[in-house]
């Protein structure tokens, strides 16, 4: 029953990584590489080199953090145009 559950949570955190364009790959052994968006800039990236999680908590708490990340990068981009003068 247990196997079940942790399938379950697993399949609902990579539907949650796949909307904020993450992505969570199993480790040989255990836990989980937990991998940013492909457009994040590397200064935005919390966990900059550092993309393992012990355990489902763990990687949920990351997606958290990439999503709040992502909210305000767009908002400080939505009020900033980046891209300088036309």
């Amino acid at each position: 029953m247990a196997d079940n559950i942790e399938v379950v949570v697993l399949n609902k955190l990579r539907a949650e990584a796949e909307r904020l364009g993450c992505e969570i790959e199993a480790v040989e052994g255990g836990g989980f590489n937990v991998w940013p968006p492909a457009d994040m800039q590397p200064a935005d990236d919390p966990f900059a080199s550092f993309h393992y999680a012990d355990d489902t908590t763990t990687a949920r708490w990351m997606l958290q953090e990439y999503a709040r990340v992502l909210h305000l990068t767009r908002r400080v981009n939505a009020q900033v145009d980046i891209r300088g003068p036309k």
